[in-house]
């Protein structure tokens, strides 16, 4: 199991209790149009202007059933992010 997470925030602790970083890296180009002017301030932009995001790749091993995850940030914080998300991949 994989988790991508928003790199512009420090992972959270189930995630470094429970998973282990990669060395790989997601880059997201393609953003929603419908963000808003406080989130889009807090997105960097590449020499062209355009706004990417870079998420950390996490891994662990799981067996096969449910998995429960945490929370993206702690609740308290009210900072703009995006939630982390997840791939799967059989054996």
């Amino acid at each position: 199991m994989y988790v991508f997470h928003d790199t512009r925030r420090p992972p959270p602790n189930w995630l470094k209790r429970d998973f282990s970083k990669t060395a790989m890296s997601l880059h997201l180009i393609k953003l929603p149009d419908a963000l808003s002017a406080e989130v889009k301030q807090s997105i960097p932009r590449d020499a062209q202007g355009e706004m990417y995001l870079t998420f950390s790749v996490w891994k662990h091993d799981v067996p096969a059933g449910n998995v429960v995850l945490g929370e993206s940030l702690r609740s308290a914080e009210r900072i703009p992010h995006f939630m982390y998300g997840v791939a799967v991949k059989a054996r």
